[in-house]
This record gives structure tokens, C-alpha cells and sequence, in this order.
């Protein structure tokens, strides 16, 4: 099996070290190959596919290859995707539930009474950032507080990013009495900026990071 990961913070090295250590117990080997150098990688590769050095691909995709990845798959080589970032390819692929867990969050910041969310998302460009928002809005508008869209800073799912979103609503003096991160590190950066008396709640689509609170 090879994953072929994409440079998206936190979820690829526990992906693959989880996948690694279930092939060794089941007597299976793991070759691991990144796509850290674009079109380099990916003609390296090729080579790989071209030398059959594996007979099955669990891919987080890199932009742009799902038709090549499909290809690939229609030739007869298993594959899985893990995030289809809402593409819903031509082949077995594994998701979060990105709408339903932001409507779940939503609801619990609804149920403490909190109005005003700070949203700070990953990047457009990401399905499951698109499905993240959707899920969220709609959940607060069938509430009857829709989200205020100056409230909703695009992020990059880093620590860095939540920080300067949390730090510019702060200094704008505008004012938010919750934040909904898209991720653990967009949180994670939000709670360095936002001063412990204002005692905001907290809610995020993935699962706890080690530093952060639990949603309160």
C-alpha cells in the first residue's frame, strides 16, 4: 500500500503511521512516498507504478491528479482515498463528515446561548472546508441567528492563522463570543489571542489536540 500524502497540517502523519503499524501486524509491507516536490514527485512516482513496486494505493490526494489517481484505478490497481474533499471520485474513497460535525458544533454553541461565532476556515479552495461552512451556517440560520459574514476569516488550518484571526477582530474592537475553528491548530492559535476573561466557547470539526480545551 502507498500513501501519497498532501500537505495539510496534522492528519497525514497519524494517518500513515496508523496504516503502517495495522500492514506490519497483518504481515503486509507499507511503502510511503510524499509529494513534496510536485511534478518531481509525481514522476517519480510513476516510475514506481511503472516498476509495480505495490498492489494497492491509499492516496490523500495531491491537487490535481484525481483523473491520473482514476486512471490508475481503472487499470486495475486498488485504491482507497482517504478526503474526497467532496469530489466524490470514481473509486472507494473514506470522509469525514464535515457538514454534519459542523452542524453539530453549531448546535452546541446555539445551546450555551452564543450568538456571535468568530469562523475562522480553511481554505476556500477545500471541499471540506465549502461542506464545513455550509453546515455550520445553515445550522445557526435554522436557529435564527445567521452568522454575521464579517465573523468569517479564511484560515489555512495552521495555529498561526487562528491567532492573527482572533488578533484582528480583537484590535478592530469587533466582537465575537465564540470561535468555530475548521481545525485543532486554527483553534489551538485562537486561544493564544483571546484573553481569559472573556471566557468564550470553543467548537471544532476535529477531533481534541492535546493543547487545546474541551468546547465549553
Amino acid at each position: 500500500m502507498q500513501p501519497v500524502p498532501q500537505p495539510v497540517p496534522q492528519p497525514v502523519p497519524r494517518t500513515a503511521g496508523g496504516k503502517g503499524g495495522h500492514a506490519d501486524h497483518e504481515g503486509y509491507g507499507l511503502l510511503l512516498f510524499t509529494c513534496n516536490r510536485g511534478d518531481g514527485s509525481m514522476r517519480q512516482f510513476a516510475t514506481q507504478v511503472s516498476a509495480k513496486a505495490f498492489d494497492g494505493l491509499l492516496v490523500v490526494e495531491p491537487e490535481g491528479t484525481i483523473d491520473y489517481i482514476a486512471g490508475l484505478y481503472g487499470r486495475g490497481l486498488a485504491v482507497v482515498m482517504i478526503d474526497d474533499r467532496a469530489q466524490r471520485p470514481r473509486f472507494p474513497s473514506v470522509a469525514t463528515t464535515n457538514r454534519d460535525g459542523a452542524e453539530d458544533a453549531a448546535h452546541h454553541l446555539l445551546a450555551l446561548g452564543r450568538r456571535r461565532p468568530l469562523v475562522i476556515t480553511g481554505e476556500a479552495r477545500f471541499g471540506c472546508t465549502r461542506e464545513r461552512l455550509a453546515g455550520f451556517a445553515e445550522a445557526f440560520a435554522t436557529g435564527g441567528q445567521p452568522i454575521d459574514p464579517g465573523l468569517v476569516v479564511e484560515g489555512d488550518f495552521t495555529v498561526e492563522c487562528g491567532r492573527l484571526a482572533a488578533s484582528r477582530m480583537l484590535d478592530a474592537g469587533i466582537a465575537f463570543d465564540s470561535v468555530f475553528a475548521h481545525n485543532d491548530l486554527s483553534a489551538a492559535g485562537a486561544l493564544q489571542a483571546v484573553p481569559n476573561e472573556m471566557s468564550p466557547s470553543w467548537a471544532s470539526t476535529t477531533s481534541p489536540w492535546p493543547r487545546t480545551p474541551s468546547p465549553r
